[in-house]
């Protein structure tokens, strides 16, 4: 009985930790599939910036929306990079523009607050422009976020 006992108390020590375990490598599965998102949506961004002639709209009070006057593909276009809700209510990030194709990024955002300008009051003024972007994987632990700073460098 004793024997039985003392087994019974080992699986069930075995059979939390093992939960625990898969619990804390879900997790860690899923932040890391985050950060490589915010990492992909924030160097796809950061192109469009670098490479940009100038701001020509921006949300400076919402700062969710930003249109640059860019090179893709060695053509000056037109792109507008914004934050909208899906259908659950959650933030998404997205490229858009009259001559390329649309990309919409899959990461629920936590704000969509995610554009700030340095103070700037006047949109043609803008030429930084830093990147804020943060999402939560799992209700259950801190949102994991991203951000940078950059600079246009083709500004007249």
């Amino acid at each position: 009985m004793i024997g039985v006992g003392l087994l019974s108390i080992a699986v069930v020590t075995i059979l939390g930790t093992l939960g625990r375990t898969t619990e804390t490598a879900r997790y860690s599965e899923l932040r890391n599939q985050s950060l490589d998102q915010l990492r992909l949506m924030a160097a796809n961004f950061g192109k469009d910036v670098r490479q940009a002639r100038r701001v020509t709209a921006a949300d400076l009070v919402n700062g969710d929306e930003v249109s640059l006057q860019t090179y893709v593909d060695g053509v000056l276009t037109n792109v507008t990079w914004r934050v909208r809700p899906d259908d659950s209510g959650a933030f998404r990030f997205e490229r858009v523009g009259a001559s390329i194709d649309p990309v919409i990024y899959v990461v629920d955002l936590t704000s969509s607050n995610v554009f700030s300008y340095f103070d700037k009051t006047d949109v043609l003024q803008i030429n930084r422009i830093r990147l804020n972007l943060a999402t939560a994987p799992d209700p259950r632990h801190p949102a994991v976020s991203l951000e940078t700073d950059l600079e246009m460098r083709n500004v007249p």
